[in-house]
């Protein structure tokens, strides 16, 4: 069953998007579902667009419009970072602490459009939608995530995450989301961003 959590905007940042949520399926032990739900007007976001052909591993996607989860297992330093942009483009990073020793995580992936039934065997996949609803509009980004390599999130603990989004408009505007925000400036790889915690994983 999905679990759902809002995030919240960063209190000096405004935005035309009214909300975001997070729906999170855990698929199997090493693999989770995302879904980041946008509600509020898409033709004023600045969205990077599909290129046809698969996405691909790009840096800086926090730079305009995009969503990102952070994960670590229980009390530990390291920590993944993972972006998905609008255009299908994504990124895989490890930490070792605190915005230290940052390098590309060992994470497949393959590119699916979200509408499919059933999430791919492995890998990410992600994909930009929008449609009109009474009036309101509502995007959508969906990723796979097979975080099958990260063999250092040992599947007998709970997982702690952190989700967020930068929302970039067309007139320049940015707004920053998350879980939770720490004091100060926006700040996604603080300790109280990683809000959300995930049981350890069943036995096969």
């Amino acid at each position: 069953m999905p679990l759902r959590v809002p995030l919240v905007r960063h209190p000096d940042s405004a935005s035309s998007i009214e909300s975001i949520e997070v729906e999170l399926v855990r698929t199997r032990q090493r693999t989770l579902t995302l879904r980041f739900l946008a509600h509020g007007p898409m033709r004023t976001l600045k969205l990077s667009r599909w290129r046809g052909g698969k996405g691909e591993r790009r840096d800086e996607l926090w730079r305009t419009t995009c969503f990102e989860m952070f994960l670590r297992a229980q009390g530990e330093p390291e920590y993944y970072a993972l972006a998905f942009a609008p255009s299908k483009d994504w990124s895989a990073y490890r930490f070792t602490n605190y915005r230290e020793g940052m390098a590309p995580a060992r994470v497949a992936v393959s590119d699916t459009w979200w509408e499919q039934m059933y999430p791919p065997e492995h890998g990410v996949s992600h994909s930009w939608t929008e449609h009109q609803d009474y009036g309101r509009t509502h995007g959508w980004q969906s990723a796979h995530v097979d975080l099958g390599q990260a063999l250092d999130l040992p599947i007998d603990r709970p997982w702690q995450l952190g989700f967020s989004a930068v929302i970039e408009e067309r007139n320049g505007r940015k707004s920053w989301w998350a879980l939770a925000h720490p004091p100060g400036a926006p700040d996604f790889h603080h300790e109280a961003c990683f809000a959300l915690e995930l049981p350890a994983a069943r036995p096969a």
